[in-house]
């Protein structure tokens, strides 16, 4: 490693110096498009200490947030995305309390889309019984199940595919307590930018999918002191392409460090996915980790590892000026 020395004043490495720590295990439907927009983001008040940039909407980053507020690493948010209503969100509420037959499940992919549902669902007034919930991912669930609404299934991989594969066959008409229309329908309140792979593979497994375009993103545009809190971090947390864009596009650091980083440590971008991850690298940031499996806390795995790395790179640049 390159070592060089920096400036005299070092108190903005505070938060990249190695801490004791225990290592943890290590990764039919119908669309609209919407008018593009895009939300100015300022006033952000980091901690000096802030080392991750959390870039996903506000109630997105708060389980990561607590992951790694519990493993002693500090983060500042700046999210790169809002959300938008989707033109048929006006419609979920209505499809939650009196569809024409009750649904044989509501399935929820993110959890953007689980906090759609739970709003939805409070302004129907909150008909009883609740709609049985097919969920994909942990954090999914969790936002359900705090708002009162019980999940009946989970996939064993947190992605809409496999959600599409084990999510269990409808009966056969025969052995059905309720229409057969019923015991197959599907209500999936989506995002606009979501492909169509949930909704084709539910259709072929026989499903009648009612698909909702409920919500959409648009990018973020930073004011000045957004910009300045991403100059100081040493890792940023990407969960969509989207995301990395929108860092990119608003002067967020990627090929070369922040303004608070000496100059050899480059920004690591640490993504949920293989996804993510391409996205990154074709955007310009030489350094990329991607959590090798999916869900919260393999992502958390691979910041954490992101952030050793930058530690120990920020302490040998210290030593290089103490040498000095």
């Amino acid at each position: 490693m390159h070592v060089v020395s920096v400036p005299a004043d070092m108190a903005f490495l505070a938060p990249f110096c190695p801490r004791p720590a225990a290592r943890l295990s290590h990764v039919r439907s119908r669309r609209v498009s919407a008018r593009p927009r895009t939300f100015l983001l300022d006033m952000v008040v980091p901690s000096p200490r802030a080392l991750v940039a959390l870039t996903r909407e506000p109630p997105k980053n708060e389980p990561l947030d607590a992951l790694l507020t519990a493993r002693s690493i500090p983060t500042v948010h700046l999210p790169c995305v809002a959300r938008l209503d989707g033109p048929d969100l006006p419609a979920l509420p209505a499809a939650l309390a009196s569809p024409p037959q009750p649904w044989a499940w509501v399935v929820v992919t993110s959890p953007e889309a689980a906090s759609i549902v739970v709003e939805a669902y409070a302004a129907a007034g909150r008909p009883s019984p609740p709609p049985r919930l097919a969920a994909v991912g942990d954090a999914t669930s969790r936002v359900l199940t705090a708002a009162g609404l019980p999940v009946s299934f989970v996939p064993s991989v947190a992605t809409g595919a496999v959600l599409v594969a084990e999510l269990p066959s409808p009966p056969p008409p025969a052995l059905c307590d309720t229409p057969a229309a019923a015991a197959a329908s599907v209500l999936y309140p989506a995002s606009m930018r979501a492909g169509s792979g949930v909704a084709d593979g539910l259709t072929a497994r026989g499903y009648a999918v009612t698909r909702l375009d409920a919500y959409t993103t648009a990018p973020a545009v930073w004011g000045p002191d957004a910009m300045a809190a991403a100059a100081q971090v040493g890792v940023v947390s990407f969960a969509s392409p989207s995301a990395v864009k929108a860092w990119v596009s608003n002067g967020g650091g990627g090929v070369g460090g922040g303004e608070g980083m000496p100059a050899d440590v480059a920004v690591i971008a640490a993504c949920i996915g293989e996804t993510s991850a391409k996205a990154a690298r074709a955007a310009g940031f030489g350094r990329v980790m991607a959590a090798a499996e999916p869900g919260l806390d393999a992502w958390a795995d691979v910041v954490e590892e992101a952030v050793d790395v930058v530690r120990e790179e920020v302490a040998a640049a210290r030593g290089g000026r103490g040498g000095h």
